[in-house]
């Protein structure tokens, strides 16, 4: 309890201090005779401090929208990875599909579709008879 009321004094004073100093400065226009020399060098380790920190906000920023557009370029990419893979995948199936048949067919143990049709026709045909018997009726 002694710590509370001695922290609220302090900052009570230190209130009102502040608050005589800047109605002082208002009344003067900003020239108080004590410690203007002192208020200088705090005025420029201000000011010094304020630059240094906008500097690097502006860095942090620029830096983020940089890691944004590198982000977003790399997912672009990546898609586009995935797409030319898959699109690879397929042309090497329809490549390796396309082989196997062609070695086949250069092994003469699968006929061709024609030649397949071909030899249907002259297993069904008819005879020379049956086909009278249908030019009859």
């Amino acid at each position: 309890m002694n710590t509370a009321l001695l922290i609220l004094g302090s900052s009570g004073l230190l209130l009102l201090l502040l608050s005589g100093i800047f109605l002082i400065e208002d009344y003067r226009q900003g020239k108080l005779l004590v410690l203007a020399r002192v208020r200088n060098i705090i005025d420029h380790a201000m000011h010094h401090i304020v630059t240094r920190m906008h500097t690097l906000q502006l860095k942090i920023t620029q830096g983020v929208l940089l890691s944004a557009g590198y982000y977003l370029l790399h997912s672009i990419l990546k898609q586009a990875l995935r797409f030319a893979r898959s699109f690879e995948l397929k042309i090497e199936r329809m490549l390796h599909h396309n082989k196997s048949r062609a070695s086949a067919l250069v092994q003469g143990s699968e006929k061709t579709h024609l030649e397949s049709i071909a030899d249907h026709k002259f297993e069904v045909a008819l005879s020379d008879a049956q086909k009278r018997k249908l030019k009859a009726h």
